[in-house]
């Protein structure tokens, strides 16, 4: 309200992909499966830090050879507004073959919500705002995963870069069938 700019954390953007990544690791750790499988946290997406996290980790994996069959970035994914179509949630998958593959295979492994592809050449792709990009740049196989909202598409909602942003916003029951879906798409 005084017109300073100041950071705002917020339980939607992004503390709930962090806890996703917190609950995969709960749920995830005793399985036994025939692959590895990364949970990776990154920092400094947003301006002026231009996905810091995401270019020293890519870095890393160049010089060292790292290949990978996908990678899921999730970002902002338990709030619906009032009118968004709350069986939904949103695939953006990068330019590669890989990507595509990634994407048909998270929107066919459950039926608790209905996934919406947005192809990298749909201008409702929310994939180059995110960490994605770097990983597409970088030729890796990625989908971003997120709540129904980019540019187009209730873009200006409530408590989106606001201090608003609480966990009292956040529409759980929508969250655990996104995770039901990614959860059974990784582990396959």
């Amino acid at each position: 309200q005084t017109g300073e700019r100041v950071s705002v954390p917020g339980a939607d953007d992004n503390a709930s992909a962090t806890q996703a990544l917190l609950e995969a690791a709960r749920i995830l750790g005793p399985m036994a499966r025939d692959r590895e499988i990364w949970l990776v946290h990154l920092t400094g997406e947003e301006y002026p830090t231009d996905c810091l996290g995401a270019r020293h980790l890519i870095a890393h994996w160049l010089n060292q050879g790292v290949e990978l069959d996908g990678i899921v970035v999730m970002d902002m994914i338990a709030f619906v507004l009032n009118g968004a179509d709350r069986r939904t949630f949103q695939l953006h998958p990068g330019r590669s073959a890989g990507s595509s593959a990634l994407a048909s295979l998270l929107a066919g492994a459950g039926p608790a919500v209905i996934p919406v592809v947005r192809g990298p050449f749909d201008p409702r792709s929310y994939l180059y705002n995110t960490d994605g990009l770097m990983f597409d740049d970088a030729g890796y196989p990625v989908v971003l995963v997120n709540e129904p909202m980019n540019h187009w598409d209730f873009f200006d909602r409530p408590h989106y870069h606001q201090l608003t942003d609480s966990s009292a916003t956040l529409d759980l029951p929508y969250v655990e069938s996104i995770l039901k879906r990614v959860f059974a798409a990784v582990v396959l």
